[in-house]
């Protein structure tokens, strides 16, 4: 009946950011003539970002206020401030600012559709990367799995994927779910079939991330927002549902946004999104995103072995035999097309 669909993928492109100093960023003083960053200083986590604007939860950890952007931070806020930022404030004039942004420890990241160049951040400094897939409506794409571990492979955040809608599956379509998705299982990444109506995976769910700042992304439609609503009922978000006739989801989401739980729990909301293009992966995000496909190549007679047309490949051979699932095989060779090699 149509349970697995095809991959095309959402990606939001975890890394971790090396290079920055440890330091706080702060803006470029001759643009907008700020006070220097003093010690001592106070802090805030951004819980929201708007239009020269943040949205930021005290170090008390109750109070939400809202602090103004200097001016360059607000002319690529899309890049440097990001939901999940701790950042230093001052106040001019009574009113709240953002003095500097800290160095981020993992950022969760797409490239901005209006510009490929340009790097649009969803979340920073999470712990834990909670890929939903829903089961059916929208039918189940196990291969946005493979590319979210590529996004991961160098973030330092914990990768888990949620099967969601599990209720609407019988017992054919269950068994078709847990076999797509087993090749991730076995690599050691989480897998919770999840379903808001039955109860199912939620306790499982709320234990992985709890004490911790994981974000939820998928597919507008997969469930991101009841997932989120069982794990904190007074957070109400409005549920979306599915369009007639392909059910693909509406956008419920429009802005990332962060909750802090009465646990020390903190969830991130994400946009629901149809399409994204994928960061170009460098070899190792590929080799630790696919460690079953390069134990298997070491058998290849080619180094420089395409698992494609050559004689003698070691992870052809390991697909014919049944060692290694051909979907797995697929992605890598989908992603090393996508990125020209």
């Amino acid at each position: 009946r149509g349970v697995v669909g095809g991959d095309a993928l959402p990606d939001e492109r975890m890394r971790r950011r090396r290079d920055e100093p440890a330091a706080p960023r702060a803006h470029d003083p001759a643009r907008d003539d700020p006070p220097d960053v003093a010690p001592g200083s106070p802090t805030a986590v951004v819980v929201s970002v708007g239009r020269g604007r943040v949205d930021v939860l005290s170090s008390d950890g109750h109070t939400v206020v809202e602090a103004l952007l200097p001016d360059d931070l607000a002319a690529t806020q899309q890049t440097d401030v990001a939901v999940g930022d701790e950042v230093a404030l001052t106040s001019v004039g009574g009113v709240p600012r953002v003095l500097a942004v800290s160095a981020r420890r993992s950022v969760l990241a797409r490239p901005d559709p209006a510009n490929p160049h340009r790097l649009r951040v969803l979340a920073a400094n999470i712990d834990v990367a909670v890929l939903v897939l829903s089961c059916r409506r929208p039918a189940l794409r196990p291969g946005l799995a493979d590319r979210f571990l590529v996004a991961l492979a160098d973030a330092g955040a914990a990768p888990l994927v949620v099967a969601n809608k599990t209720d609407l599956l019988d017992a054919a379509e269950r068994t078709s779910v847990d076999e797509a998705l087993a090749p991730v299982a076995a690599l050691g990444v989480p897998v919770v079939p999840a379903s808001t109506h039955t109860g199912e995976g939620l306790d499982a769910l709320a234990a992985a991330v709890r004490g911790r700042r994981a974000v939820l992304v998928g597919h507008s439609g997969v469930g991101k927002s009841s997932l989120l609503n069982a794990l904190d009922p007074a957070g109400a978000r409005v549920v979306g549902v599915g369009r007639t006739g392909d059910g693909k989801g509406r956008h419920t989401t429009t802005r990332s946004t962060l909750t802090r739980l009465p646990d020390g729990t903190e969830v991130v909301d994400t946009p629901g999104v149809r399409a994204f293009g994928l960061w170009r992966p460098d070899d190792d995000a590929l080799r630790a995103a696919f460690p079953d496909v390069v134990r298997h190549a070491a058998a290849c007679r080619f180094r420089d072995c395409s698992h494609v047309v050559e004689p003698d490949c070691g992870v052809r051979a390991a697909v014919d035999a049944g060692a290694l699932a051909g979907s797995r095989l697929a992605s890598w060779t989908r992603l090393i097309a996508e990125r020209g090699d």
